[in-house]
């Protein structure tokens, strides 16, 4: 459930922003952004867009202490760190919702992130999803 927290906020975000014409969400439950194409999502978003500002969003492990927590990030999200799988960064911006501990061993992590509690994921990206909202009305109402 751990690895659905970023899709489940662009989902939720597509929902809310639906009259928004200035912004799109790219990364949904139905049409998911991984590590096996990313790569892709990047080359589309270069080609159809001029100077697109990203925010990356995607869930994280760290210490025991921060499960639960939202950190926003100045510069780009890098994918995969807590599965050793490095190289490819996006986003001007990074959001991660740290959904469980970091064991700095991989499969611990990969399990850690295939049973995180629903409740924690729909948790913060409910926090995420509706603070990103109420930012753009805040600044479109400005």
């Amino acid at each position: 459930m751990g690895m659905h927290f970023g899709p489940l906020v662009g989902t939720r975000l597509t929902n809310l922003l639906r009259n928004a014409r200035r912004l799109n969400v790219i990364g949904t439950l139905s049409d998911n952004i991984s590590l096996c194409n990313i790569k892709e999502v990047i080359d589309n978003i270069n080609n159809t867009y001029t100077n697109p500002f990203i925010v990356a969003i995607d869930a994280a492990l760290s210490t025991s202490d921060r499960v639960g927590q939202i950190l926003v990030t100045d510069g780009p999200l890098q994918l995969g760190s807590s599965l050793n799988r490095t190289g490819v960064q996006i986003g001007d911006m990074a959001i991660r919702g740290v959904v469980g501990r970091n064991t700095g061993n991989i499969n611990q992590n990969l399990n850690i992130l295939r049973n995180v509690p629903l409740a924690r994921v729909v948790n913060l990206s409910d926090i995420v999803s509706s603070g990103i909202y109420n930012c753009i009305n805040y600044e479109c109402n400005e």
